[in-house]
């Protein structure tokens, strides 16, 4: 018997969940027609990846280093919204030091996200119900890697960390992942959607420093109706001696206005902010001196607007629950972090 997560693992299950709507939790059926009326795709074969040296990013020529993957393609029916994650392994044969993310959309994709770990199911499979608790384990949890909100989009890394070394992700080979699919057809007509992510790394033996992500995650959002400047805040411990290159947050479609504040909540000090829910600028800082949370303490708040006649709680679903999230990258790391808050506060895993 595996062991199971405790608050961590239930936390990152929501938030890797992030986006499937309830009503079309079930999983992915055979190619034919589903109960929703869409058309389910084969959830049988074989990932579409490319291994290493053999990526071949959009518009451009074969990356020295990396691979590409290609979800299966999904038919949307119209005025269709649903979420669907795709898993795979990834194909490298040795650790890479992952230094750019490139990903394509097609039209009918709102919105990707990568995750390393904790997929459970076997590479190939496409599902309507993305990971949740029952398939984390204490050693196999998911990892927020990248996401983007744009048809076209990348993540370039520093190439220079202050003592000229770049910064790379580690990521080791056969690494179980997924990519979750926010998929919405505003047409009339049915569209077959898919993304296209491409992982580009250093060279073979470079010198690099390591960089990872910090995620957080509001457990404890409640939401009342009527509404119009709701604020859900709440304050995270960073790490010592770090920096972060790579700032954005997630949130549903409640949502007016998300903040990172540089210390607690009466700090004036913004280090991102954006009102764009459906499409948030994904801020970086490219080159030394970074940014430094100075205080040790991270603030990220929502501004919410609830005129739906119900209580609004945190969850998975983009159409009747909400999120609050930053997502960035900080160096020098050692590992993931999640930062959970509960109503009585907040702890980094």
């Amino acid at each position: 018997m595996r062991k199971t997560l405790g608050v961590a693992g239930i936390t990152l299950a929501m938030f890797v969940a992030c986006g499937s709507d309830e009503s079309n939790s079930q999983p992915v059926a055979d190619a034919g027609t589903g109960s929703d009326g869409g058309v389910r795709p084969d959830d049988r074969a074989d990932a579409d990846v490319q291994p290493d040296g053999g990526a071949t990013p959009d518009g451009g020529g074969p990356a020295p280093r990396g691979f590409q993957i290609q979800s299966k393609d999904v038919v949307i029916q119209p005025s269709q919204e649903i979420t669907y994650c795709y898993h795979f392994t990834t194909p490298n044969t040795e650790t890479l030091a992952v230094n750019k993310w490139k990903s394509v959309m097609t039209p009918g994709v709102r919105f990707m996200a990568l995750f390393l770990g904790g997929s459970g199911q076997g590479p190939g499979t496409l599902t309507a119900a993305c990971p949740d608790i029952s398939n984390a384990s204490a050693s196999n949890v998911p990892m927020w890697a990248y996401a983007s909100y744009k048809a076209e989009s990348e993540l370039a890394f520093p190439s220079d960390d202050g003592t000229g070394k770049p910064l790379g992700f580690e990521l080791p080979p056969g690494k179980e992942a997924y990519l979750m699919m926010h998929h919405v057809n505003a047409t009339e007509q049915p569209i077959t959607a898919h993304v296209t992510l491409n992982a580009e790394a250093l060279p073979e033996g470079a010198a690099f420093t390591k960089t990872s992500t910090f995620v957080t995650y509001n457990s404890s959002i409640a939401i009342p109706s009527p509404s119009t400047n709701h604020v859900e805040s709440k304050t995270c411990d960073t790490l010592p001696d770090t920096k972060f290159w790579s700032m954005g947050m997630h949130a549903h479609k409640q949502a007016v206005r998300m903040t990172v504040r540089n210390g607690t909540s009466a700090s004036g000090n913004i280090a991102y902010e954006s009102s764009e829910w459906a499409n948030p600028a994904q801020k970086t800082w490219p080159a030394n001196p970074f940014y430094t949370f100075d205080q040790g303490k991270l603030t990220y708040e929502c501004v919410y607007a609830n005129q739906t006649g119900r209580t609004i709680k945190a969850g998975n679903s983009f159409t009747v629950e909400e999120t609050c999230m930053a997502t960035g990258y900080y160096f020098p790391a050692t590992k993931p972090v999640l930062c959970y808050c509960l109503d009585s506060g907040c702890l980094n895993f």
